[in-house]
């Protein structure tokens, strides 16, 4: 089916007040953020070994993790109060009472890689596992079972409770949407964009599922009897990531190469904000109790907040589309709120520089291969050095994050990008 896209001005700056505050530990890149039902933000910090608790007020503190170097990744809120979680490097997902009581289970699928979580209808979590190609489900104590998908090497990276009692995913390098029944029924949804890069995905005010399209920069729509309809964003290289529903009835997302949050309307109208601090990469966006947007920056090091306030963007960018078919631990670490000049650019923070050449691969040969993707998994874990194979370290940071490995899955899976390939 045709898809008719109209694109009107350049993006607004940002008119709403933002502050930034910093998080417990340094490093910590912070990842994934939730609202907690005790009325505080937690969010992921892999660099850290930590799950991080905030106030509205900006009080941080952490609750570091019983397994290191574990590469927390995903936060959500069960149906028990609790907070659970997942350990990609460490193949568990964990969970944490407010209070900090931390408990861990190891998933049965060996290396499954375990992502995105989200809480189900049925009292359960569901969670991607990326590596397996399957959905996996948890239990309030701690029984997992798994789902296969029907898609081979699909790598699910976002799940999410949809309005039909179901579980919705994305599958990053199937470019599909993935619908899971409570009892474990799959069926799949081709995005009419190819290579789109499905990431985020979270359920809208209207009934339908929102995602993002992280190599293509659009946001996607699929109804819940799969009819899908794309919106391009105005910033080119953005890379949206996480969405989530704003109290304000839109859809909010970050973009993490653009140093920008993004805002859909219902109707596909997107306006984008930047950021106060350049380089500051955010990643997760959740909607605070508050009734604000909070959202981590994990190049900063710091968790931001976006103050909704009867305002306008300076400028406002938009875009139209027609459907297409288709054991317990302690905080260890605190530090009290520190927020930047709202409202102002601050000193930037220096970005690291990216280096040439193919996330992951180690013999520079433009391919990316199993015995690859092992090594930079010891890397992570560090139970090898980075000189092993510096092509992982693709922010020189002097380690191996969670997101340069899935990177390297990504170029092992579709191949090393053209422009990344040396002659």
């Amino acid at each position: 089916m045709l898809l008719l896209l109209i694109v009107s001005p350049p993006r607004a700056m940002a008119d709403f007040p933002i502050a930034e505050f910093a998080t417990p530990s340094s490093p910590s890149g912070p990842h994934r953020i939730v609202a907690g039902p005790d009325g505080n933000l937690w969010f992921t910090e892999p660099d850290a070994d930590a799950v991080g608790r905030m106030t509205v007020a900006g009080d941080g503190v952490d609750f570091a993790l019983p397994t290191t170097r574990s590469g927390v990744h995903s936060i959500s809120v069960g149906s028990d109060g609790a907070l659970w979680f997942t350990e990609p490097l460490a193949n568990r997902v964990g969970r944490t009472t407010t209070g900090g009581a931390i408990t861990e289970w190891l998933v049965p699928s060996a290396a499954s890689f375990p992502t995105a979580i989200a809480a189900g209808p049925d009292q359960r979590l569901w969670f991607c596992e990326a590596f397996a190609n399957q959905i996996g489900r948890i239990a309030p104590n701690g029984t997992i079972v798994a789902f296969a998908l029907a898609t081979t090497a699909a790598f699910p990276s976002g799940i999410t409770a949809g309005p039909d009692g179901n579980l919705w995913f994305t599958e990053s390098d199937a470019n599909k949407i993935g619908r899971i029944s409570v009892a474990g029924v799959v069926k799949e949804f081709t995005i009419p964009t190819a290579g789109s890069s499905p990431t985020g995905i979270a359920a809208g005010p209207d009934g339908n599922l929102w995602f993002t399209e992280s190599d293509v920069d659009q946001i996607g729509r699929i109804t819940p009897l799969g009819a899908i309809t794309e919106f391009p964003l105005p910033t080119a290289i953005s890379s949206p990531d996480d969405i989530t529903a704003g109290p304000d009835g839109n859809l909010w997302f970050t973009e993490p190469d653009a140093d920008q949050i993004g805002r859909i309307s219902l109707s596909g109208s997107v306006s984008e904000f930047a950021l106060p601090s350049s380089g500051t990469v955010p990643s997760g966006i959740t909607a605070g109790p508050d009734g604000n947007l909070w959202f981590t920056e994990a190049g900063a090091e710091r968790i931001g907040r976006l103050t909704l306030v009867d305002s306008t963007p300076t400028a406002t960018a938009t875009t139209t589309a027609s459907p297409s078919s288709t054991p317990a631990s302690t905080a260890s670490r605190t530090r009290s709120p520190e927020p930047t000049v709202i409202g102002t650019v601050n000193t930037p923070t220096v970005t690291p520089t990216a280096i040439s050449g193919c996330a992951g691969d180690c013999e520079g040969n433009g391919h990316v291969s199993v015995s690859d993707l092992v090594a930079g998994v010891a890397i992570a874990l560090g139970e090898t050095s980075l000189d092993a194979c510096a092509a992982f370290d693709v922010n020189r940071d002097q380690r191996v994050s969670v997101d340069e490995l899935v990177q390297a899955v990504h170029n092992a899976l579709d191949g090393c990008p053209p422009a990344a390939v040396t002659p």
